[in-house]
């Protein structure tokens, strides 16, 4: 299973580096592979909002530093919308509510030094 998720994340970076940009919809998870660096996904679709409802973590080294999940738009500003974990092998965040992504904004996940697997899962609309 762990390998099929691998080749299947390697395909979806190589399938999106064509297209330019992943278009999402309501419902979607992106799965993601770090190795020790961040990772961050923007809303490249003009005319479209999403929101993440979940972000899934699994790291298969334990991160050294805090992992948490942040909103940066495209102005330039950042937040922070999870709470650090620090010292576990997997960790979930849920949302409490809906922060709206627009055209140009990022979810950047701080990994914290770790290694391992992360799936973003959106709503959309509105």
């Amino acid at each position: 299973m762990r390998f099929r998720f691998s080749r299947f994340c390697i395909l979806l970076a190589v399938v999106s580096s064509f297209c330019g940009g992943l278009a999402v919809s309501a419902g979607d998870g992106v799965p993601f592979l770090f190795d020790g660096g961040d990772v961050a996904f923007t809303n490249r679709q003009a005319n479209s909002v999403w929101w993440p409802t979940a972000v899934l973590f699994s790291f298969s080294v334990c991160p050294t530093g805090s992992v948490c999940v942040a909103r940066e738009t495209a102005s330039g500003l950042s937040f922070i919308l999870s709470p650090a974990v620090t010292g576990v092998t997997n960790a979930a965040w849920y949302a409490d509510g809906r922060v709206f992504f627009k055209c140009g904004d990022v979810l950047r996940i701080r990994t914290g030094g770790g290694s391992g697997s992360a799936e973003v899962m959106l709503g959309a609309g509105d």
